[in-house]
């Protein structure tokens, strides 16, 4: 089938098989994406709500991905309290895994880290008093090897 028409189309219906669309498309209205495909490009999610961006399980049985766009927060398994909320367990995997805090002009920048100075060794470093953490060598101020010392 081929359509070539710039009025809306009008009195709903199903379209079968292929349908290619060259330019924008506009919905008004809620809609439902089902789709099994991966999507190209680059996609923006332009609103303002708590629920701006939801991956749900099994319909409402679980919120396992939230972007609330009112509060700016991210939420893994669950809806977000705080900037990132992450409701059970979390698995950082690197050669040498870190999580680092940077705390603003004026204050210590601090990183917890393993492997990263010491082989086999679990660390927490102090950094500069800097607003930018991601150019500081930290410092290691505790160590704890893999034997307990």
């Amino acid at each position: 089938m081929k359509l070539i028409r710039s009025a809306p189309l009008t009195g709903g219906g199903t379209i079968t098989g292929d349908l290619t669309i060259s330019g924008d498309l506009s919905v008004s209205g809620s809609s439902a994406i089902t789709t099994n495909e991966v999507i190209q490009g680059t996609s923006i999610i332009d609103v303002t709500n708590t629920e701006a961006f939801l991956v749900r399980k099994d319909s409402d049985g679980g919120d396992v991905f939230v972007v609330d766009s009112t509060n700016t927060r991210i939420g893994i398994g669950t809806a977000p309290d705080d900037a990132l909320h992450v409701k059970g367990n979390v698995f950082i995997e690197d050669a040498s895994p870190e999580i680092t805090f940077e705390t603003g002009a004026g204050k210590y920048n601090w990183q917890i880290a393993a492997q990263e100075n010491t082989d086999q060794a679990f660390e927490i470093g102090v950094g500069s008093s800097d607003a930018d953490a991601s150019d500081d060598t930290f410092t290691p101020k505790m160590t704890i090897q893999s034997s307990g010392r």
